[in-house]
């Protein structure tokens, strides 16, 4: 169901509270599929990485799924 809020937010102009927490429900979700995939623990940030990493395309994506969370819980928890 976030999913699908998600989708239908991509195309408007203006986000609700409900609608962005849906986002970062979203987020969260691809981000704990990353992470499980990468072997990623409580202690661990994602940010390591040998070079030749077959997964680092997914390492990356984990990182900047990492920074948007961090972008939506910051919008959320702001007042304008």
């Amino acid at each position: 169901a976030s999913l699908d809020t998600v989708e239908e937010i991509l195309v408007t102009d203006r986000i609700g509270v409900a609608e962005l927490e849906a986002f970062m429900r979203s987020l969260n979700a691809l981000r704990l599929v990353l992470g499980t995939l990468l072997d990623i623990g409580d202690e661990d940030d994602g940010s390591e990485s040998e070079a030749s990493d077959v997964l680092e395309p997914e390492r990356q994506m984990y990182l900047w799924l990492s920074w948007l969370l961090e972008w939506t819980v910051e919008a959320l928890t702001t007042e304008t």
